[in-house]
């Protein structure tokens, strides 16, 4: 069998290094050097390296390869800037998830995109096929180097023997370094939950920057860690893998992705699938789950706890910070409620679960760099709620930077329908479990409707602050009071 394997570049290191191997993706990869338990721990409190080069590069060149890339992904990548990574999801033309993946604009003519390993070829065939004129494409990925270091102590190990500030580097950012007279590209974006760098190199060169990496590393106790741990890491931040979260016959907006899926977009491939699934409504739903007696794998069925059938895990595993049990699945609406009981089974063994809030453990990315979500089109106030305006009928809600100071939501009052407010009068409260805030009407007006679903299940806030975590709809007295709120860039700049 291992015959038929790929191998990556720098295989003899890690097998000098004691490196179990396994298959994955069709690579012999390093699957854990010490444990995969220890190997989790040194990412979450110090530093961790992971070689990832079976991951693939496809460069896509020509005078129009930005808007080529808008076209074929679902995020807008045509507003991005240089130096811009996003992450994305790339759809057939039925809206299923062809892969998920990282867009990095070099520049107009020219986009870098990272796929998953085991969709390299896949991804080729699929951007080829429906290729522009002018438009080159060119699969990188048996010459491409890549490392993660992950963790905490990321940035002080890296900064040790490269004389680029890496604050520079924002959250979803890229730049080019020097390290030893070599130039590679290296971003911020991590798939550990953690706050970490992805260094891109030529394979020539990656033995040396590899030990270069953890020479300096010995200061700071570094592990070489394998994609055991970089399964259970990323499980426990609830971030998707391709292949068990996600596939061909999941869409973005069942998978909880629907954050990727810019629909303001003039066109782009799977647009079409995708309002006729918003037309029909969406069945099912991605959830966490927190199990006891067991982990519950990839395949096993969902049942109610009548033991009716409403869906499958797609991943399981057991959680080395929080000292517990989770899966992650889909179950068929109207379940996917928190605090909803459920059997999972294999058809063997049962195992209990409930249905808990996602992610399992909070991210640590630097999101203090902002990353949250701030949407183009809204109204916004410095106690940070916003009001979309549709005619005279305002929406109102809290922003995704409210919701995350706030924490877990698990209060909203009601607000009184009929009730005339004035522009800054206190509408509501709001409650979570480390705080209490007060709701500010954004304009003067009646309140006409209430979010019963957000009242019901106040944790929708966290989830989607921004479309079903809307809290009330007011008739707006007067427009003109509009000028004192901010727009979406004003308040970003605000909240930095």
């Amino acid at each position: 069998m291992e015959k038929n394997l790929k191998k990556i570049p720098l295989f003899n290191i890690h097998e000098m290094l004691g490196a179990r191997f396994e298959e994955f993706a069709g690579f012999l990869m390093p699957i854990y050097y010490t444990s995969i338990k220890d190997e989790h721990l040194a990412v979450r409190e110090r530093v961790g390296i992971f070689d990832v080069s079976h991951m693939g590069e496809i460069r896509i060149k020509g005078g129009e390869a930005k808007k080529f890339v808008d076209y074929i992904l679902t995020n807008n990548i045509e507003k991005t800037d240089y130096k811009d990574v996003k992450y994305t999801v790339m759809l057939n033309e039925k809206g299923g998830i062809v892969d998920d993946l990282f867009s990095y604009t070099i520049n107009d003519d020219e986009i870098l995109l990272v796929v998953n390993a085991s969709n390299i070829e896949k991804d080729y065939n699929h951007i080829k096929k429906y290729l522009w004129d002018g438009i080159n494409l060119i699969d990188e990925s048996d010459d491409i180097v890549e490392f993660a270091i992950q963790g905490p102590k990321a940035q002080e190990l890296l900064q040790n023997f490269i004389n680029f500030d890496l604050n520079e580097i924002k959250y979803f950012k890229f730049d080019y370094i020097d390290i030893y007279k070599e130039n590679l590209l290296i971003s911020r974006t991590g798939y550990t939950g953690e706050d970490g760098f992805e260094i891109y190199m030529n394979k020539d060169i990656g033995e040396k920057i590899f030990y270069e990496i953890l020479n300096k590393g010995k200061y700071f106790d570094i592990r070489v860690c394998g994609l055991g741990a970089r399964d259970s890491l990323r499980f426990e931040v609830c971030y998707w893998l391709y292949g068990n979260d996600i596939d061909e016959s999941i869409n973005p907006f069942e998978s909880g992705q629907k954050f990727l899926v810019d629909m303001n977009k003039e066109n782009f491939l799977g647009k079409e699938a995708l309002k006729k699934i918003i037309e029909e409504g969406i069945k099912r739903k991605f959830v966490g789950i927190q199990t006891e007696g067991g982990i519950a794998r990839h395949g096993f069925k969902i049942l109610s706890k009548e033991k009716e059938e409403i869906g499958f895990v797609t991943s399981g595993n057991y959680s080395f910070v929080l000292n517990k049990s989770f899966a992650l699945g889909y179950v068929n609406l109207p379940y996917g409620n928190i605090g909803e009981d459920l059997i999972l089974t294999d058809g063997k063994r049962e195992i209990s679960g409930k249905i808990v809030k996602r992610p399992f453990l909070k991210p640590k990315v630097r999101k203090e760099e902002w990353m949250y979500k701030v949407i183009e089109g809204l109204f916004y106030q410095r106690s940070d709620e916003w009001l979309k305006v549709e005619d005279d009928l305002g929406i109102v809600g809290i922003t995704d930077y409210a919701q995350d100071k706030l924490g877990d939501i698990v209060y909203l009052e009601e607000a009184k329908v009929g009730k005339v407010v004035n522009k800054g009068d206190t509408v509501i409260s709001i409650e979570s479990v480390k705080a209490a805030a007060d709701i500010h009407s954004p304009v003067s007006g009646e309140i006409v409707e209430v979010n019963k679903e957000a009242i019901n299940n106040p944790f929708i806030i966290n989830e989607d602050p921004y479309e079903k975590g809307w809290l009330f709809k007011i008739k707006i007295k007067d427009k003109g009071e509009l000028k004192d709120l901010m727009d979406a860039k004003s308040y970003s700049e605000y909240r930095k």
